[in-house]
């Protein structure tokens, strides 16, 4: 699996954009409503990853080399990113994000594949545990190499180390991505934990559809006195509640840093240091899944990324050396240790109490709450974290993802 140094180099180049972007609309003096310009794109990039993803799908199911797919996505990648390097209007920016956000998410159901295809079952769990890594890995040392180089270089200035390392990925997976050696049904995500975990980290919206019937009937056969009490009920809500409080916080966090600060280069710093813990919290899970995928783990994770944005929220008020070490402590516990258990475990409950009976429909409908969720909480950062503060904003935050843990807590008889 050499080309797994592709995936290395995609996430670097991918991993620091979004943050990058953000800088820039709140720090430039000539751009007004920066946090609503912020929130547009985030938000739109999240509706654009739920296209691309159920359109990539469909296309991946009809064409029999996956590779072509990849690479186009990869070419569309570097070329957005060689587009940002020119444009100063944060309209235009916001439009260009939606087309990158298009393009990166594309690849995450044919790379799947592609393992699936080309190395062995007994080895899968191996193969996906190593393109987690590379994935996570890489965005990491994205984060920790725009934080060496924005301790004096203009922030935008960054985005040519990452169109540099696209077009690096975009040459290894050109050189080495394999040829399939069997055919593999896209439906495969579904079957095996550690397929559909791997697909769930690359990207966290899933549409299959395991029967013929149209998603209109579908919803016209719904029981709905059946789902009231039904746990794919609370996981939906559950999933949804969370995944606005995360939306509410991740969107404005970067440029709430900078605003208090007035430093890229400490906004860089408290980042990394949260996707280092980050990336050793997946590396640690994945050695010993069975320890951590436990019902109490979701639950402390909850309040421990609950409770550490309403202490993050609170530290604006606090003088900058203060604040700079609250955020140092608990950005990571609430982004890197408690983030990735949730999201391990969360997963991991969601697919053994989906079942076998409508798997597909029911997981998009899970992974579905996941975007939507991050859409709207997205979308209303922007609008309370100017007109009220971005305290305001982190509390709102930490209230979704605590007010979520009643409803994963009813769930814990199902896992």
């Amino acid at each position: 699996m050499k080309w797994i140094y592709a995936i290395l180099f995609s996430s670097m180049a991918q991993g620091p954009i979004s943050t990058i972007l953000t800088l820039y609309l709140i720090s430039n003096p000539h751009i007004s409503h920066g946090e609503i310009y912020i929130s547009l794109m985030i938000s739109g990039g999240t509706i654009a990853s739920i296209i691309s993803t159920y359109l990539f799908g469909k296309i991946t199911d009809k064409i029999s080399n996956k590779n072509y797919i990849i690479i186009f996505s990869y070419i569309g990648v570097s070329f957005t990113i060689f587009i940002f390097l020119f444009l100063i209007n944060p309209l235009l920016i916001v439009l260009n994000y939606f087309l990158y956000s298009f393009f990166s998410s594309a690849p995450s159901a044919p790379i799947n594949i592609i393992i699936m295809e080309t190395v062995e079952e007994n080895l899968w769990k191996k193969a996906f545990s190593n393109l987690q890594f590379a994935a996570s890995f890489g965005s990491t040392l994205g984060f920790i190499i725009s934080f060496s180089f924005t301790f004096k270089f203009y922030v935008m200035s960054l985005l040519y180390i990452s169109f540099i390392l696209s077009i690096v990925s975009l040459i290894l997976i050109i050189l080495l991505l394999p040829k399939p050696r069997r055919k593999i049904d896209r439906r495969e995500f579904l079957m095996n934990i550690y397929v559909y975990l791997s697909r769930a980290f690359s990207n966290p919206f899933i549409y299959v559809r395991l029967t013929n019937e149209s998603l209109w009937k579908t919803i016209r056969n719904i029981n709905f006195e059946k789902i009231k009490n039904d746990n794919i009920t609370y996981l939906s809500i559950a999933t949804f509640i969370f995944y606005i409080g995360s939306g509410l916080f991740n969107t404005m966090y970067p440029a709430a840093i900078r605003v208090k600060t007035d430093s890229d280069f400490m906004s860089f710093l408290i980042l990394s240091v949260g996707m280092v813990i980050q990336t050793l919290t997946y590396l640690l899970i994945w050695k010993k899944t069975k320890f951590f995928a436990k019902s109490d783990n979701l639950i402390k994770s909850l309040f421990g990324r609950g409770l550490s944005y309403l202490a993050i929220s609170f530290s604006f008020i606090f003088p900058i050396s203060l604040f700079i070490g609250v955020n140092l402590i608990f950005y990571p516990i609430a982004a890197g240790l408690a983030f990735s258990i949730f999201y391990t475990v969360s997963n991991i409950i969601a697919f053994e109490i989906i079942g076998n009976n409508a798997r597909g429909r029911k997981m998009g409908l899970y992974t579905a709450m996941i975007q939507i969720g991050v859409f709207v909480g997205s979308l209303l950062s922007g609008y309370i974290s100017e007109s009220y503060g971005y305290t305001l904003d982190f509390i709102f935050a930490s209230f979704f993802v605590l007010i979520s843990s009643i409803f994963f807590y009813r769930l814990r008889r199902f896992a």
